[in-house]
């Protein structure tokens, strides 16, 4: 078989490939994507605090939740002036 050449022997396989159906499966997974983005994104803050610690809780995005949950006491605070006077 190793004397054969690919003409003699006949191509083996495709030689054209659609990619039809991959780029439908990719474009569906986009649109579930999109469609859980949206349903997270509609969440209240309590409700995506709930629904991550309820899944076991990533210790990034519980960080960020509860950062954006905590009261900005910093910005209440007046300014320091600068130097002495």
């Amino acid at each position: 078989m190793a004397d054969t050449k690919t003409s003699e022997a006949g191509r083996k396989g495709r030689e054209k490939y659609s990619h039809a159906k991959a780029d439908a499966r990719r474009d569906k997974r986009r649109q579930e994507a999109e469609a859980r983005q949206r349903h997270y994104d509609g969440l209240s803050l309590k409700d995506k605090l709930a629904l991550v610690k309820g899944r076991g809780g990533s210790k990034r995005e519980l960080a960020r939740l509860e950062k954006l949950a905590a009261p900005k006491a910093k910005a209440s605070a007046p300014a320091p002036t600068g130097g002495k006077q």
